[in-house]
């Protein structure tokens, strides 16, 4: 019987370790999963510039939040190599976890509007927000036009005009997809603090 038993495991140990893998696999993911903040506790930031004091920002942009409900700020500085690693980041930070992106203009590829987002009820964001200059694609709005005034220019180096948009899937804005609740007002304000005093159009 001892002998029997011996050589299960002997040829049986595989088993039992990939057992022992994945049990630690899923306590870690059930962990992770219920101690890191929802997407409505958190505001996740995407900068797409040449030169970027991210750690600045990063420290400024938690500073701006006046909620208790937002438990975590992220900001996320994107790689510009070339044109296709800018798309591709583009994509991934518009359709993924992120709920602001701002870009520099010169940055851009051609209508990132229509490719990445969503176009903007301008009636609607002026009502939030006060008048703004948008970011303008046959006539649509997709994005804000940052101005000169606004204190994000503090963290970019040669102050290159600067555009933010919108995730079309944040959990945090409900005015821009219904996917938020009443009280998210958070990302407003940020957005209120990035594009400065309300300006004309």
């Amino acid at each position: 019987m001892k002998s029997k038993l011996k050589n299960h495991f002997i040829y049986n140990w595989t088993v039992y370790l990939a057992i022992a893998v994945l049990s630690v696999l899923i306590w870690n993911f059930a962990f992770k999963t219920l101690s890191e903040p929802k997407a409505n506790e958190r505001i996740n930031i995407a900068i797409f510039c040449e030169a970027f004091d991210d750690k600045g920002f990063a420290e400024y942009a938690k500073s701006i939040v006046s909620n208790e409900k937002i438990l975590q700020v992220n900001a996320v500085w994107m790689q510009t190599i070339n044109e296709y690693v800018i798309n591709t980041n583009l994509y991934v930070t518009s359709q993924g976890e992120f709920d602001l992106i701002i870009i520099e203009k010169t940055l851009m590829p051609g209508n990132i509007g229509r490719q990445y987002f969503h176009p903007l009820d301008q009636e609607q964001m002026d009502s939030l927000l006060g008048p703004q200059t948008y970011y303008l694609e046959e006539g649509s709005a997709y994005g804000f036009l940052v101005p000169k005034k606004s204190e994000l220019y503090d963290f970019v180096e040669e102050k290159p005009e600067l555009v933010i948009f919108v995730s079309p899937e944040t959990k945090n804005f409900m005015a821009i997809n219904g996917k938020g609740s009443v009280d998210d007002k958070e990302l407003i304000n940020f957005l209120e603090k990035f594009l400065g005093e309300r300006n004309a159009v």
